[in-house]
């Protein structure tokens, strides 16, 4: 009976770890308190200003994109928010990945802001989910946040890709969560905004086709209740002559 429950305890040990999720690998992290070597400017003027990413320049499209990063299935955090908007005008800040090249990509997360004549949010803010196909932009999802945005405040954006599957969330609450295959291969990230200044922190980039070898806290404990039982009860394999026997101490 002691040998079957602690041979019991091993098996399940052993499916535990089968079992166990693994944990995504980060490939790219930046809280901007260095420099930006790992970036590559498209467009824009983008500079390092107070611990964040700043891109100071209104009329058009800025860009900024991530060194050496090729990813389908990819996992993209960042704090974004607006500094100024350009007047009467739409305005984004957003985050893009898959990207070919600048006509090919898509842009997630993005948050769009209608300003009014002296550059002040008029509108309620938008999330956006569209894609860049040849140069075509398209729309695929439109979620009303049901508030006016406020300048000088960030927003979390998380955008989950993986496969055709797309979820974005805002503060940490799932917004869009929809299917799309235009662009089904992997491509660079970039950051960009439109018609105002907007500012960018805590950038994370993981891969959650990529693993590391860190067992769960669930398995790495079954596997301390296992070595415990296997003691416990003496498991102790002797050989006499040409048999096998199981004892346990008294």
């Amino acid at each position: 009976m002691r040998k079957a429950l602690a041979i019991f305890v091993l098996f399940f040990t052993l499916a535990l770890f089968a079992v166990a999720p693994a944990r995504a690998l980060v490939v790219f992290t930046d809280n901007f308190s260095g420099d930006l070597s790992n970036w590559t400017v498209m467009s824009g003027s983008w500079s390092i200003v107070g611990g964040e990413l700043s891109q100071s320049e209104m009329s058009t499209y800025a860009r900024i994109k991530i060194n050496s990063l090729n990813l389908q299935d990819v996992s993209v955090e960042a704090d974004l928010k607006y500094m100024d908007l350009f007047p009467n005008s739409w305005c984004y800040v957003s985050l893009a990945i898959r990207s070919l090249d600048e006509n090919n990509f898509y842009s997630v997360g993005t948050l769009q802001q209608i300003s009014d004549a002296e550059g002040l949010p008029t509108s309620n803010l938008l999330l956006l989910f569209q894609v860049c196909d040849q140069g075509e932009w398209k729309r695929l999802v439109t979620v009303d946040m049901g508030f006016v945005g406020q300048k000088d405040r960030f927003y979390s954006i998380k955008v989950n890709a993986e496969g055709n599957n797309f979820k974005i969330y805002v503060d940490g609450v799932l917004k869009i969560d929809t299917v799309d295959t235009t662009l089904s291969g992997p491509g660079g990230i970039f950051l960009f905004t439109y018609r105002c200044v907007g500012n960018f922190d805590n950038v994370i980039v993981t891969n959650p086709t990529s693993f590391n070898a860190v067992p769960e806290p669930a398995p790495a404990i079954a596997l301390a209740l296992s070595i415990a039982a296997l003691t416990t009860y003496g498991l102790i394999r002797k050989r006499t002559g040409n048999k096998t026997i199981i004892k346990s101490p008294n």
